[in-house]
């Protein structure tokens, strides 16, 4: 991620149990709520420090550490799969040998084959 100043208040990557990597959004207060929802931070949603996305930018100092720490326990498949459900942007970040078993990219045949020459 590039280092600035995010338009988001959540969107970022974060490393998680086993030191695997998601990168995980809620890029609108509709998302957020969708988020704090599904993972159970009712204190998050009922902060009026973070009641918009405006707001979430301005808390990011304190609030990407609370949120690090509440996903870092989770193993990335459960983050991931709660994200698809609820409709919520994320991607794994894997290494480039794991596209060749990403649902999407088999889905959506994102993969050709390619010949080098020689």
């Amino acid at each position: 991620m590039p280092s600035r100043i995010s338009a988001w208040g959540l969107y970022d990557v974060f490393t998680v149990a086993e030191g695997e990597q998601l990168f995980l959004a809620a890029v609108s207060d509709t998302r957020w709520v969708l988020l704090c929802d599904e993972f159970r931070f009712a204190d998050l949603n009922a902060d009026a420090c973070l009641a918009s996305n405006n707001a979430r930018m301005r808390a990011r100092e304190w609030m990407q550490p609370v949120l690090r720490e509440r996903f870092a326990a989770m193993r990335a498949a459960d983050p991931a799969a709660r994200f698809e459900k609820a409709g919520l942007p994320y991607a794994p970040i894997t290494q480039p040998q794991a596209l060749f078993d990403d649902p999407h990219m088999a889905a959506t045949d994102g993969l050709a084959p390619v010949t080098w020459p020689g």
